[in-house]
């Protein structure tokens, strides 16, 4: 497998990021999307004695992960990132968790249709993303709830990452970013076992079944 042709991550995952590259791996309605990572992780390098703080995603357990800040490696590439605070709410019903999370998607315009306007390919792409999130997800994830939207000014959508150590030429048209910010939430995962590692498998009770079908209810009221 080359860097320049990865693929939605082939890991075995579980919670949120499970949750997250799941979403992405309905990202094939988006045709004009190259690649569609799942949750990344918040990295840090020395770079000319200063940190460079960047996120980064894992395709496989044999690569190291990619560095997804803006550059010329993609047409087009969208990633996931979350607060570092979930919380938990016990009081309507089966415990839920909540995070805030964004999909952070960059596009090479010029690209994506080298014949249009640049301005009128950038308003169908952001459209594809509203509708995809309003159309095609929750199902099966959790409630996830659009909070807002930042684009245009990429390095606002990249906030607290180290932009400023990127060229500027990746900043500006035919190059665009769009930022999604949602608040996701989902039923705890109860498994069959626990202590993943370990060799003893705990059974659990037929109450994981029911919190189940819950939280599917709630998916499907969410959407309507």
């Amino acid at each position: 497998m080359s860097y320049k042709t990865p693929v939605v991550a082939n890991l075995t995952l579980k919670g949120i990021d499970k949750k997250l590259q799941d979403i992405s791996s309905h990202m094939s309605a988006l045709t004009w999307l190259s690649y569609a990572f799942g949750l990344s992780d918040r990295m840090v390098e020395m770079r000319d004695n200063t940190d460079y703080i960047f996120p980064a995603c894992y395709i496989n357990n044999t690569k190291d992960p990619i560095d997804v800040m803006p550059s010329d490696n993609y047409k087009a590439f969208c990633f996931w990132t979350k607060d570092s605070e979930g919380t938990f709410d016990y009081d309507k019903g089966p415990a839920r968790i909540y995070y805030e999370v964004s999909c952070i998607f960059y596009v090479n315009l010029e690209r994506v249709d080298a014949t249009a306007n640049f301005k009128e390919t950038k308003t169908k792409i952001r459209q594809d993303i509203m509708t995809f999130f309003n159309r095609e997800v929750n199902k099966g994830i959790g409630v996830l709830r659009m909070n807002s939207i930042v684009d245009d000014d990429i390095t606002e959508v990249y906030e607290g990452f180290s932009m400023e150590q990127i060229d500027n030429r990746f900043k500006m048209l035919p190059k665009y970013a769009i930022r999604i910010d949602f608040e996701l939430s989902f039923i705890q995962d109860c498994s069959s076992s626990y202590n993943t590692y370990g060799v003893q498998a705990v059974s659990t009770t037929t109450i994981d079944s029911t919190l189940t079908t819950i939280d599917s209810t709630l998916i499907t009221i969410d959407s309507e």
